[in-house]
């Protein structure tokens, strides 16, 4: 009797706790398909209008639209329309209101100076569209031709293509 007692014990239990489970689970696809969820686009192309003149072009794998008047995007990469500048790196958060680009991971700066390619590697990097700068954080890498530039922290201007160095600078020219 007692063990018949158990049993039924445990098979309301189990009962209760999957209908909360199931109650749970539909809760949250309510949420989604009223449009709460997030909102995530995959191999999207954005252009960016200033003064009703495309200004930029962003690319990304993905994405994430759910927040007004910010964007986060995976696998970034944006190229300014009518310059030969290309920047790209794995996470970006582009905040609308401030005309700012919040850079992350591997960031790669590629502009065309004088006729040569110049490059530059950092981990992250702002892109100011209202002062037309990218300021790069921490220690980079550039490069040239056959030039290198290290140091740490930097300020390319959009407007003029000068590339301004904040501290700890080394210079090397392969001669190969």
């Amino acid at each position: 009797m007692r063990w018949l007692f158990l049993l039924t014990i445990v098979l309301i239990l189990s009962a209760f706790i999957f209908e909360l489970s199931y109650r749970h689970s539909l809760e949250k696809l309510e949420k989604i398909t009223r449009g709460e969820g997030v909102k995530i686009a995959k191999a999207v192309e954005l252009i960016l209008f200033n003064k009703e003149q495309p200004e930029w072009k962003f690319y990304g794998k993905e994405m994430d639209l759910s927040t007004p008047k910010e964007v986060r995007i995976n696998g970034f990469k944006a190229e300014k329309i009518g310059a030969r500048l290309k920047i790209s790196s794995k996470r970006a958060i582009f905040y609308i209101d401030k005309r700012k680009i919040y850079l992350y991971g591997d960031v790669n700066l590629l502009s065309i100076r004088r006729g040569k390619e110049f490059s530059v590697e950092v981990s992250k990097a702002v892109v100011d569209l209202n002062r037309q700068l990218v300021i790069g954080y921490g220690p980079f890498k550039g490069k040239e031709g056959n030039r290198t530039v290290k140091g740490v922290g930097f300020i390319y201007s959009l407007k003029d293509g000068t590339f301004k160095i904040e501290k700890d600078v080394e210079t090397s020219i392969n001669l190969n």
